[in-house]
């Protein structure tokens, strides 16, 4: 599992960041915190995952870029409303994984 340098947070989860990202790194899990991540060979632009998942032995995360943690789903899709805007406005495309993988991660 990587991280993007600079870490997207929702308003909620931006309060604990600290906690919840070092948490997150010593591979455990914390109620309700969504991650949202890229994974170079989904399709998919992004996911939202419950970090509860990230816990698990056999999820595949070798390949997973956190680059976002939201506190629950409603506001992980907020957060990504507004990065796909940012990303919009810097590109004047959506593609968000581009974009990520381009700005290097840590």
């Amino acid at each position: 599992m990587k991280w993007a340098k600079k870490l997207i947070y929702g308003e909620e989860a931006g309060k604990k960041r600290i906690g919840y990202v070092t948490k997150l790194k010593m591979g455990k899990g914390v109620l309700g915190l969504s991650a949202i991540v890229i994974s170079p060979d989904s399709p998919n632009q992004f996911d939202i995952i419950d970090t509860k998942l990230l816990m698990w032995k056999r999820y595949p995360k070798d390949d997973l870029i956190i680059v976002g943690i939201a506190k629950g789903q409603d506001e992980a899709l907020d957060l990504m409303e507004h990065f796909s805007q940012k990303v919009y406005d810097e590109t004047g495309t959506l593609d968000m994984k581009n974009y990520v993988l381009e700005h290097g991660v840590r």
